[in-house]
């Protein structure tokens, strides 16, 4: 939610701008602070780079690094599953209808949709006139 409220276009701790960058371009960029490297740790973390390391070169604390992981984690999570219990946990941990959506490669609209209709935990939910089959792909 914080990165959204930065009015920077992002909705997640993603920016476009590292995901050609090497792993050591990525290490000598979060060398200096800047106000985007927050973005570049995020990838760095995608690219399974220890919290340690991380924490060596920026000086960040590793409890602070430790939760950007566990957000990496989570974008793992959705990826991979399209349960409504790792949907929950997703927006539970702020994460966009958009980001959602780009992960699962639907429209936003759906993803909206699935969190409108499904406020309680169910163990099957389809609600009437609503197509959730994406949930399935």
């Amino acid at each position: 939610k914080s990165v959204r409220s930065l009015e920077i276009g992002a909705c997640h701790f993603h920016l476009p701008k590292f995901d050609n960058k090497t792993t050591e371009e990525l290490f000598a960029y979060i060398e200096e602070f800047r106000d985007d490297n927050i973005f570049a740790i995020a990838e760095l973390l995608r690219r399974d780079v220890t919290v340690e390391k991380l924490h060596d070169i920026t000086k960040i604390t590793a409890y602070f690094l430790e939760a950007v992981k566990n957000i990496v984690e989570m974008e793992r999570r959705v990826a991979a599953s399209r349960d409504l219990d790792t949907f929950k946990a997703a927006k539970a941990m702020g994460f966009s209808d958009k980001f959602i959506a780009k992960l699962w490669g639907v429209k936003e609209i759906e993803i909206y949709n699935l969190r409108r209709y499904n406020p309680k935990p169910v163990h099957k939910f389809k609600p009437e006139g609503r197509d959730l089959s994406f949930l399935e792909r």
